[in-house]
């Protein structure tokens, strides 16, 4: 069934027959997307921001490409489709930015509700009131309303650069071929922040978000240990990862977070230990995997109500959240035991937090869940496919 090839592909690493299948699940699925907001909002997209929906249209009769839509600037599209919460000006300056920065020409203009400072890839532009861009093969040319002057900045595509000081370059941070950008809640759009920062699921205070240099040594750290580890979960984060927002840390605690609505973007508690880390970046690269699953339907039924106890949260959860909880905890026993295999293990942790503790604890922690999931009656073929042969691949490796 094409239900259990997509989930062998987002299970482990050890399952997937690499990216095409995910690519296309992501790029298909944006393009519904688009298709749809164009549908729904076109008219009030051309009253508000004329040109690109034009933008929009030239994009959609071209071939698409993963790494142009894996971005948090068609996230935001996707969340507008269930939500009106936001403003439809931000959506349409990002999204436009988005493809001018991935190479597309084209003309567009929007002003805001608010002053807004965008993203156009590794830098911040200045916050402004309104924005019109025109953009060709070999420049993107921005006016900013900025307190009722009008600014122009242009970018040259050969150089990579911006001829304006008060563009701000973002921190990126690289490791074994991956590559991370290190990004302040004011990288992301109002709504996204809302999502991702101020959800039930997390309730992180966006000033605590504390994007910047400073975190550039312990990310780069922690990605060199993956790699270090083994090719398997570098491929894994590197294929899924495109940036992180640095949390201040609290005692005691690994937090981290994602969502399905923000691309690539994960949030993560500031660890100076880079063990820690490295486990944050791999759990919350497994849930991105499990977003891109749940594009295409549900992972249960909702047939069964009983609640199951877990662990990990100690305390019952629905049996959706049990296997949300395997998937990620499952990858992160099979890094670590990656990472031992390659004689890795660390001398610098709390003796609580020792590596083969880590394991002997992760080990206990899915060994109770897995009955749950062995007897799950509402597990629907996605979601049997995201657990079993993870399962399978932990259970082999014990042998």
């Amino acid at each position: 069934m094409i239900e259990e090839t997509l989930g062998w592909g987002a299970s482990c690493p050890q399952s997937s027959s690499g990216r095409s299948i995910l690519e296309f699940v992501v790029t298909d699925h944006t393009k519904q997307v688009v298709e749809r907001f164009i549908h729904l909002r076109g008219d009030e997209l051309d009253d508000r921001a004329p040109g690109v929906a034009e933008l929009l249209t030239e994009w959609l009769s071209n071939d698409t490409a993963f790494d142009t839509v894996w971005d948090v600037a068609f996230g935001d599209l996707y969340a507008s489709l269930s939500s009106a919460a936001g403003d439809l000006s931000t959506y349409a300056a990002g999204v436009g930015l988005r493809l001018n920065e991935r190479g597309m020409a084209g003309e567009w203009e929007t002003c805001f509700e608010r002053p807004v400072r965008l993203r156009f890839g590794q830098w911040l532009l200045p916050s402004a009131e309104s924005i019109r861009v025109a953009a060709d093969s070999a420049t993107v040319t921005a006016r900013l309303k900025v307190t009722n002057t009008w600014h122009k900045i242009s970018y040259d595509r050969d150089q990579g650069a911006w001829d304006d000081s008060h563009v701000t370059k973002i921190p990126l941070v690289s490791a074994g071929g991956a590559e991370l950008a290190i990004l302040g809640a004011e990288a992301l759009s109002a709504a996204c922040v809302r999502r991702l920062l101020s959800a039930d699921a997390y309730d992180f205070d966006p000033r605590d978000a504390i994007g910047g240099q400073g975190w550039a040594p312990t990310v780069e750290a922690a990605l060199t240990l993956i790699a270090r580890s083994g090719d398997t979960y570098l491929q894994w984060v590197k294929t899924i990862l495109r940036a992180v927002v640095p949390l201040r840390a609290r005692e005691g605690t690994l937090n981290s977070g994602s969502e399905r609505f923000s691309p690539g973007v994960i949030c993560i508690s500031n660890q100076r230990n880079a063990w820690f880390l490295a486990e944050m970046l791999v759990h919350e690269a497994t849930h991105q995997y499990l977003h891109v699953i749940s594009r295409m339907g549900k992972l249960d039924d909702g047939s069964d109500q009983s609640l199951y106890y877990s662990p990990f949260r100690d305390k019952d959860r629905p049996i959706v959240f049990i296997l949300v909880a395997y998937h990620a905890f499952g990858n992160v026993l099979l890094f670590y035991r990656s990472a031992r295999e390659r004689g890795l293990v660390p001398d610098d942790l709390p003796a609580d937090h020792q590596l083969g503790d880590r394991e002997g604890t992760l080990e206990r922690q899915l060994r109770q869940i897995e009955p749950a999931l062995e007897s799950a009656t509402s597990l629907t073929p996605l979601g049997r496919a995201l657990w079993e042969p993870l399962y399978a691949q932990i259970h082999q490796e014990e042998h």
